[in-house]
């Protein structure tokens, strides 16, 4: 992964990525260099806010934003929607402590990351073209 990295700008998420394609729906994208998640710690009492280019959950995005984010030994890295911190704030429609992007301990059927059993969360790692 550290190779990969080293030859990349960019990381984003995707949903279900075979069934939706990028229609930027239920998606996640930051430069490297704001947000490493190979590096990234953030514990769970408090998260940290993250800067990314675009974040959408469940229809509620936003651009060049802070995003609420958790990661340490034993938890992958994920966004909490239901928490109230950073530019992005919470997403309505949410279901209490949800888990978004990964760490799917608390999930909701209406994120595509999560819908069912065939739903698949997509790490990348990249840069433009």
């Amino acid at each position: 992964m550290l190779s990969i990295e080293s030859q990349s700008t960019l990381w984003r998420i995707t949903c279900s990525l075979d069934r939706y394609g990028v229609d930027y729906r239920d998606y996640a994208r930051a430069k490297i260099s704001n947000f490493d998640p190979l590096t990234f710690s953030g514990n769970r009492k408090g998260g940290k806010c993250k800067n990314l280019e675009f974040i959408n959950v469940r229809g509620h995005e936003c651009r060049d934003c802070s995003s609420a984010w958790w990661q340490e030994t034993n938890m992958m890295l994920h966004h909490d929607s239901s928490v109230n911190f950073c530019d992005f704030g919470k997403t309505s429609g949410g279901v209490e402590n949800e888990d978004n992007f990964g760490y799917y301990k608390v999930t909701n059927p209406q994120f595509r990351c999560t819908a069912n059993n065939d739903s698949t969360t997509n790490y990348w790692f990249g840069q433009n073209i």
